[in-house]
């Protein structure tokens, strides 16, 4: 069901690998529908020093994942006006007429954005 949601671009990344003694992350990128919004300060869960950190909230039918850190695989990004967006948290919800997944990203810093 695509009402009220909009066309995102989401990064998927794949398990990590060591490349030359580095670590090297490769993705996939693929058009998701959300609803995404901006998270006001009355909503705002997140500790005192994170307050000023951009933070977004989608609601769609797609799964999207947050980081494996025991496999090494990044979390999901959405692209959400012109900037990247990385989820910290996802929660299903299924017990309603509209099942569907409720996360929150906040915003990745330029110098974290990685490249294939």
């Amino acid at each position: 069901m695509k009402l009220w949601k909009k066309r995102y671009t989401l990064r998927r990344y794949e398990q990590q690998r060591i490349v030359s003694g580095y670590a090297a992350k490769s993705y996939n990128e693929f058009d998701v529908y959300l609803n995404i919004q901006p998270v006001t300060e009355n909503q705002d869960t997140l500790p005192e020093g994170r307050r000023r950190i951009k933070v977004i909230k989608s609601f769609g039918t797609f799964p999207i994942k947050t980081a494996d850190q025991f496999n090494g695989i990044p979390a999901d990004r959405v692209l959400f006006e012109g900037l990247w967006y990385e989820c910290t948290s996802v929660s299903k919800w299924e017990h309603t007429p509209l099942a569907h997944y409720e996360s929150e990203f906040t915003i990745v810093s330029e110098g974290e954005i990685s490249e294939k």
